[in-house]
């Protein structure tokens, strides 16, 4: 299911992300960063739950990877408080609500998040056995 929740999140990355923008995902992953130096929460933190999907995504041990998960999700759902963002083309703040590409991309963190929740309740095993 982990797969599943990385194809979302690519299929995020075309799709228009906020009605109101025509921007699409893959620019809020490279502009997400102006939000850091904006010193902004709800554009700053959003933006590094990527770095955390990330590091769940690669990771594969039991309670690591569900700090990881909660971390991403939890910083991830902070962008339901973004309703105005930079304009495309003015310097104004436009209002946002969210679009396609915002619900594939929360819909990934989901997905990784019940990969986990299976992976620690199923008993799956996280690392390989050695053969002896």
């Amino acid at each position: 299911m982990r797969w599943l929740a990385a194809w979302a999140f690519l299929a995020s990355l075309a799709l228009v992300f906020f009605e109101g923008s025509p921007l699409r995902g893959f620019h809020f992953v490279f502009l997400g960063a102006f939000g850091l130096v904006s010193f902004d929460p709800f554009h700053a933190l959003p933006w590094l739950a990527n770095f955390f999907f990330l590091g769940s995504f690669i990771t594969r041990s039991g309670r690591f990877r569900s700090v990881l998960v909660f971390l991403a999700l939890s910083l991830a759902s902070l962008a339901l408080g973004i309703d105005r963002i930079p304009g495309f083309d003015t310097p104004a703040m436009v209002a946002v609500s969210p679009g396609p590409g915002f619900w594939v991309w929360l819909s990934a963190y989901l997905l990784l998040a019940i990969d986990a929740a299976l992976g620690a309740w199923a008993g799956i095993p996280t690392r390989r056995e050695r053969k002896s």
